[in-house]
């Protein structure tokens, strides 16, 4: 009958229409997701590379400050070192690296502890451990003959305020400060430390 094939046309036409609607937003979805993975990309790439800018301009800034409690149980203030050169050191005794290296930080200690300088007062290290285990840590610091004073850690790991504060990702870590609290140098070899205090000592 008419009325049947009149109604058969108008559900054919209909169904055309949610076709063409489906596929506009299929296309439409696809668009959205593709603009919102590269504006994802972006902000992430961005992000990083202001990340790895600001480790640059790490050296030759203030360093940050650091407070903590010494093995002995004494209060620790990095600024109160100011006027010394002074050897930050972020290890564990967990960090095969920071074991393998210790007996030339500690040839440095030994060699520039008690040298006059042109320009400070004498030379210091401060070790910070990155650490959640006291007896581990103090066992280390006692068989790797750690001699200096200032030994500190908070045995947050790598959640440390100090940690962040420093923007250390990995240990070691280190950072020479000199006289006047600023970054000199960071993650310098052992030897080149040694040339850099080489040059400012008497």
């Amino acid at each position: 009958c008419k009325e049947c094939l009149l109604r058969s046309r108008q559900k054919k036409n209909l169904s055309s229409r949610e076709n063409y609607i489906y596929f506009c937003v299929k296309v439409f979805s696809m668009k959205y997701i593709i603009i919102t993975a590269l504006i994802v990309a972006t902000l992430f790439f961005s992000i990083k590379y202001l990340a790895s800018e600001n480790k640059n301009l790490v050296n030759g800034t203030s360093a940050p400050a650091l407070i903590g409690i010494l093995r002995n149980g004494q209060v620790f203030d990095l600024k109160n070192l100011q006027g010394n050169y002074v050897l930050l050191d972020f290890w564990g005794s967990w960090c095969a690296p920071c074991i393998e290296e210790m007996p030339q930080l500690r040839a440095l200690f030994d060699k520039y502890h008690q040298k006059k300088f042109k320009d400070a007062d004498g030379f210091e290290m401060v070790s910070f451990g990155v650490e959640d285990d006291t007896n581990r840590w103090t066992a280390a610091i006692d068989r790797l003959k750690m001699n200096w004073t200032y030994q500190i850690s908070d045995f947050l790991n790598m959640k440390s305020p100090a940690v962040k504060n420093f923007g250390v990702e990995k240990v070691p870590t280190k950072f020479l400060i000199n006289p006047k609290g600023i970054i000199v140098g960071v993650n310098l070899l052992p030897e080149e430390i040694d040339k850099y205090l080489d040059e400012v000592v008497y």
